[in-house]
């Protein structure tokens, strides 16, 4: 491969930005050729369905890494790729009902409460260690892709007649809560690049959405001297993260023509 696939399918680096779609398609090229190095490729997939009935005590995690590296990665002196792509998602489903219920002989009270939480967490490559790429024309390319979805449904309702000097309560809380995190590259060793012409990509999309829905509902029907109160609240907090390269290390780049790109989009 005497020239990178990523650089001739950009048109430019403000084209690479303004067209988050072209990262599928230098992925898929970029990994079809037939190059006379290695590809080093690592994916790792996560994907949680849950459906959950009243309060879960702690947000869900899910994590993927494509490439986790506390050690050493080095290449030699062929056109090398080194790839990691982690793809994290999570769906959280939460419902909840009540109906009236006797406290005592004068309070009729029906209470609701849930809470739908997903915390979802993707990186594409993980170097704690150290990346050594050779002489050729070389590749370290990190994709990441978390998506995160809640749901949370509460319903509560009191409906009484023929009654007198009652008090007749319902309420209902729905909480959501969705942290959604994708890092392309997260870099807290060393990369060090050869000779060649290298590239460093970093991509990473992070989609959060979060809906709680909440019904209460009270009826006195044909009741004297009888109090009703309806209450409901939610609450929705949705936190997302897109980094397309995090370094808290070191990136050295050698001899020849380096790009370093990092592109995060966030929804």
């Amino acid at each position: 491969m005497s020239k990178n696939l990523l650089l001739e399918n950009i048109l430019s680096i403000d084209d690479f930005f303004t067209i988050p779609q072209r990262v599928l398609e230098l992925e898929k090229n970029s990994l079809k050729c037939q190059i006379p190095g290695s590809i080093y490729q690592f994916d790792d997939k996560s994907h949680v369905n849950s459906s959950l009935v009243n309060n879960p005590d702690d947000i869900d995690n899910y994590l993927a890494m494509g490439i986790d590296n506390n050690n050493e990665i080095t290449t030699d002196k062929n056109n090398n790729i080194i790839y990691g792509k982690g793809i994290s998602s999570a769906l959280s489903i939460a419902l909840a009902s009540a109906e009236a219920e006797f406290i005592s002989d004068c309070i009729v009270a029906a209470n609701s409460q849930t809470t739908a939480n997903a915390g979802v967490l993707a990186l594409g490559i993980n170097n704690l260690g150290q990346i050594n790429t050779g002489r050729g024309d070389d590749i370290i390319f990190g994709v990441a892709d978390a998506s995160g979805n809640s749901t949370a449904d509460s319903q509560a309702e009191s409906i009484l007649s023929n009654v007198t000097f009652t008090d007749a309560t319902s309420s209902s809380v729905a909480t959501v809560n969705v942290v959604v995190d994708a890092v392309g590259i997260n870099n807290g060793g060393k990369i060090n690049t050869g000779k060649g012409n290298d590239i460093i990509v970093g991509f990473a999309n992070a989609s959060a959405l979060g809906n709680a829905t909440t019904n209460s509902q009270t009826q006195l029907l044909f009741s004297n001297g009888s109090t009703a109160t309806a209450n409901s609240e939610s609450v929705v907090i949705v936190d997302s993260l897109a980094l397309g390269i995090n370094n808290t290390g070191v990136i050295n780049t050698g001899e020849g023509h380096d790009v370093i790109i990092g592109l995060a989009t966030n929804s």
